[in-house]
């Protein structure tokens, strides 16, 4: 089969998670360009910069996942263009535009060139610390994909905040995932309303079973409920999940993402809880739709981080697996949405129970969420969106 040659060209930076392929909001926004076999696509990746964000984190891990997702939907519109990194400086602010990247290395602006990458119909930034982006290429339109709140991450450096604030007022269009982010860019950063446009996070529904969960207590697997969570060190409540551990010893708990040995260590008593790493998303699904119930365990500060609304891409994973959640109290409401607040270890034991109890009814409202919330829908909303935005510029 002969593919058409694709009219439109995207760039994307985007840093490499350390959370790994489960966090993919920006990649499946990109596969619907692709799908499409309108566009052909040019990713740039930039995991430096998180080595200081986030100490914790397994950086090269999503290099070879996306390749691999880019080959598989269209391998003829497929890039990668490898970078040469400086050392990010702390506390030198005359550098900060340049923190990710090599910006001005002649070496990328000519792989640029070589794979027809270097002037694009789109620009697509994920994140701040991305910024310098803006000086490697000419695009015809430039967009900030913004998932998260960053005036509320404390932690963060002064040159990623100065990053955040600079792409907010130089892209021309900004998508983020919730109103509640939105309401904060024009009330923070005086962003013009039109200029901000909401796309949530999206599912995917995945009621496979055939791949094992396999762990210490695989033979008692199928005896007892399973109460999946997917997290990271750096949010997850590990107290608070040692309690529900304890106290509801009916359950088995499968935890799926980058958990160390110290972490680890502090559950070495319980037989009911297995730790099985960074997967990819697809396999992932496939185990979270063996489960019973998905569990939101953050921390305190995590929550704090939250914009009004903004749900996160761990409620779509379980609802696209068909599973209700219990979760520590979110700033969402959502009628549509199988999920249940818990304040402490006694009401997240009663919530699981529950969902034991109605599971069949609880799940098909899981699917049904998912299905109205698909990554389908958010695709098509995003493509109209640029192509119309590229077609007012061109016109």
């Amino acid at each position: 089969m002969i593919l058409p040659k694709p009219k439109r060209k995207a760039l994307i930076f985007r840093p490499i998670n350390p959370t790994g392929p489960l966090v993919c909001s920006t990649k499946r926004l990109v596969e619907g360009l692709l799908l499409t076999g309108n566009w052909s696509v040019g990713w740039i990746w930039g995991p430096l910069p998180l080595t200081l964000l986030h100490p914790h984190g397994q950086h090269g891990i999503g290099i070879c996942n996306y390749i691999k997702g880019g080959e598989y939907i269209n391998p003829a519109f497929w890039h990668y263009v490898p970078l040469t990194y400086r050392p990010y400086i702390r506390g030198c602010p005359e550098r900060w535009l340049f923190s990710a990247l090599e910006a001005t290395s002649p070496s990328l602006t000519k792989k640029l060139k070589a794979c027809g990458m270097y002037k694009v119909d789109l620009l697509l930034i994920e994140s701040p610390t991305m910024v310098s982006a803006l000086n490697i290429c000419k695009a015809k339109l430039v967009v900030y994909h913004c998932t998260g709140a960053f005036h509320r991450f404390k932690s963060f450096p002064m040159p990623v905040l100065k990053a955040h604030s600079f792409l907010l007022h130089n892209v021309d269009l900004i998508v983020t995932v919730s109103h509640g982010i939105k309401k904060d860019l024009i009330n923070n950063y005086s962003i013009p309303s039109e200029k901000v446009h909401v796309i949530e996070h999206g599912s995917v529904v995945s009621c496979d079973r055939h791949i094992p969960v396999f762990g210490q207590a695989k033979s008692t697997l199928g005896k007892k409920p399973i109460a999946m969570l997917i997290g990271i060190p750096e949010t997850t409540d590990i107290e608070l999940l040692q309690n529900l551990v304890n106290k509801a010893k009916n359950f088995h708990f499968i935890v799926i993402g980058p958990f160390g040995l110290r972490e680890r260590c502090k559950f070495r008593k319980f037989p009911n809880i297995d730790f099985l790493g960074l997967l990819e998303h697809e396999k992932a699904m496939k185990i979270l739709s063996q489960g019973t119930v998905g569990l939101i365990l953050y921390k305190k500060d995590a929550v704090e981080r939250l914009a009004e609304g903004s749900k996160t891409m761990k409620i779509y994973d379980y609802a696209g697996a068909g599973l209700p959640i219990v979760s520590v109290p979110l700033p969402i409401t959502d009628e549509l949405l199988p999920i249940q607040f818990a304040r402490d270890p006694e009401e997240f034991v009663r919530a699981l129970e529950y969902c034991v109890e109605h599971k069949k009814e609880l799940q098909t409202k899981a699917i049904a969420f998912a299905r109205s919330n698909s990554w389908g829908k958010r695709q098509a909303e995003f493509i109209k969106l640029v192509e119309d935005m590229l077609e007012a510029k061109e016109g």
